[in-house]
C-alpha cells in the first residue's frame, strides 16, 4: 500500500492538499480506481461511482468502460 502512488494521491485529495489526480498510466482500471474508492469512498446518496478512460492520440480518444444506461448517463452528468 505504502508504494502504490493512487493510496499517495487519493490522501492528498481527501485532506485538501490538492484538487484531483490523474491515474492510470501504469495501473489498470481496477487498480487505480480501488484507491480512491477506499481512501475516498463515495458521497453518501450516490448509488455509483463513475470513471472514464482518455488517451491522447492524433486521432483521439475517449471512452467509458462500461455502457452505463441513459439515466445512469444524465444523473453523472447532472449531479451536483
Amino acid at each position: 500500500m505504502y508504494q502504490n502512488s493512487n493510496y499517495l494521491g487519493s490522501v492528498m485529495v481527501k485532506t485538501g492538499d490538492t484538487d484531483a489526480m490523474l491515474t492510470g498510466l501504469t495501473y489498470n482500471y481496477p487498480s487505480a480506481l480501488r484507491p480512491p474508492l477506499q481512501v475516498i469512498g463515495t458521497a453518501p446518496d450516490a448509488d455509483y461511482a463513475a470513471g472514464v478512460y482518455c488517451s491522447l492520440s492524433r486521432t483521439g480518444s475517449c471512452s467509458a468502460p462500461t455502457q452505463p444506461s441513459i439515466r445512469t448517463r444524465t444523473q453523472t452528468c447532472w449531479r451536483r
